[in-house]
């Protein structure tokens, strides 16, 4: 992962980060660079995407070693397990971004870190009080507030999935799908997608 990260995240031409985001948000950007211990030098001939999510790392709230993917996969080890993305395709739909797009993704993170820096779990007590569609609510996410992020990282991948999904229902009626939970609520979330394929959906808590 971290090879492929590299040879995908290598600029044409060296550009100082703080330069792609606009000047009310350079020195927020510069305290985020501080806070997290990252070198701007070395960023600068870093790909912006690339850039928006290591710094996107720096603020990840909870421990990635207890992330739940890495559990299920733990659980069961005896079952095959497939990829509805791998990683050579999840970095290709954030290379292949138009570059405004990329200073966009960075100014999100920046912007988020703005607001929600005091309260990083705010987005998971509500999904843990079933308070589903706060995770698509522009208002909660500054990412989900540009409608062409939304739609390249979001509502078009939530597309595909549901197609794929579709595909191995035909073929094994049990499989466990696991899928980051900002993925299901909403009109173009996988619930509303997969009932529109014919499935019953319900929520269990």
């Amino acid at each position: 992962a971290a090879q492929l990260f590299s040879d995908k995240s290598k600029a044409a031409a060296p550009v100082e980060l703080t330069q792609r985001v606009p000047a009310a948000l350079r020195p927020a950007l510069s305290g985020m660079l501080a806070e997290g211990g990252l070198d701007p030098a070395a960023l600068r001939t870093t790909d912006t995407w690339a850039a928006a999510l290591v710094l996107a790392q720096t603020v990840r709230h909870g421990e990635p070693d207890n992330g739940v993917d890495r559990a299920l996969i733990a659980a069961f080890a005896e079952k095959p397990v497939i990829e509805l993305e791998g990683l050579a395709f999840q970095f290709d739909l954030f290379d292949k971004l138009p570059e405004t797009e990329q200073r966009d993704l960075l100014a999100a993170v920046v912007r988020d870190k703005q607001r929600w820096g005091d309260d990083p779990g705010h987005l998971t007590r509500k999904w843990l009080a079933g308070e589903a569609d706060a995770l698509i609510d522009p208002a909660q996410s500054s990412l989900l507030a540009d409608a062409e992020l939304r739609e390249a990282l979001l509502t078009r991948r939530n597309t595909a999935w549901a197609d794929t999904i579709d595909g191995l229902l035909a073929k094994e009626p049990s499989v466990l799908i696991a899928v980051g939970a900002a993925h299901l609520p909403g009109p173009e979330g996988l619930a509303a997608l997969l009932e529109q394929h014919g499935y019953t959906v319900r929520c269990v808590r």
